[in-house]
């Protein structure tokens, strides 16, 4: 079902493209009105100049075989892939996935896989950022470099987004009027009584292309639900 989403979207026009995907750390800056001192914080930005695309999310025979030739020799992890999130045309493509990671260790995540293939079809993972999920948190963004599981987050071992969670997402959202067509795609864990989806949003304004967000509903024990709002899931400037 397609509802319409609150939420103001900023696009960004580049006019020069690059062959590979980058991940560059940069410092921002806060000021607090108490104290009017300012503090810095580290935090990771994608920084991949060129237009991304946005359109059909389905791991199909057309961009499994590119995932699997760039990360079917990875011994440290193993991914699995659950949706494509976008292309970016270079010399060559920019693809990123959203993908299920799981370490020997026992680790698991959602991450953003990057990978370059070039004009003679060879394939190369560039990047594999995690995604932090939690609600609390400045994200959904890239994490910080000791990345660990976040919160005592329950991750399912498939973003497939089943009939009872369906069901929790449109009877928590019935009531809410969006402002973009929305479409949730996949189910991304539960930290007790606090759900994850990731969404599919499409402005109503042609001007402005499809992006992806990543909202919460809370569960509370008399069975109500409260939609929380979502946080765009930035993989690069869209188109």
């Amino acid at each position: 079902m397609k509802r319409i989403f609150a939420m103001f979207l900023v696009l960004a026009c580049l006019c020069s493209c690059t062959e590979k995907t980058e991940v560059t750390r940069e410092t921002t800056k806060e000021t607090t009105e108490e104290t009017s001192e300012t503090t810095t914080s580290d935090v990771v930005v994608i920084d991949m100049v060129g237009g991304w695309e946005i359109g059909s999310y389905d791991i199909n025979g057309n961009n499994e075989p590119v995932f699997t030739a760039a990360t079917e020799d990875l011994t440290d992890v193993t991914l699995t892939p659950a949706l494509y999130l976008g292309s970016q045309l270079v010399a060559g493509t920019n693809h990123c996935f959203l993908a299920h990671a799981a370490e020997p260790d026992g680790l698991t995540y959602w991450a953003a896989v990057y990978i370059y293939e070039d004009l003679s079809g060879n394939c190369e993972l560039t990047k594999l950022v995690p995604i932090d999920i939690d609600a609390d948190s400045d994200g959904p963004q890239i994490p910080a470099e000791d990345f660990s599981k976040p919160y005592n987050w329950n991750i399912p071992d498939t973003a497939d987004l089943q009939a009872e969670k369906l069901n929790m997402y449109l009877d928590a959202t019935e009531a809410i009027c969006f402002e973009c067509v929305v479409d949730p795609v996949a189910y991304l864990g539960s930290n007790g009584d606090d759900h994850c989806f990731l969404e599919y949003c499409t402005p109503v304004d042609p001007a402005y292309g499809p992006f992806w967000s990543v909202t919460h509903i809370l569960e509370y024990e008399d069975g109500s639900l409260e939609y929380i709002g979502g946080k765009t899931l930035d993989i690069g400037y869209l188109n």
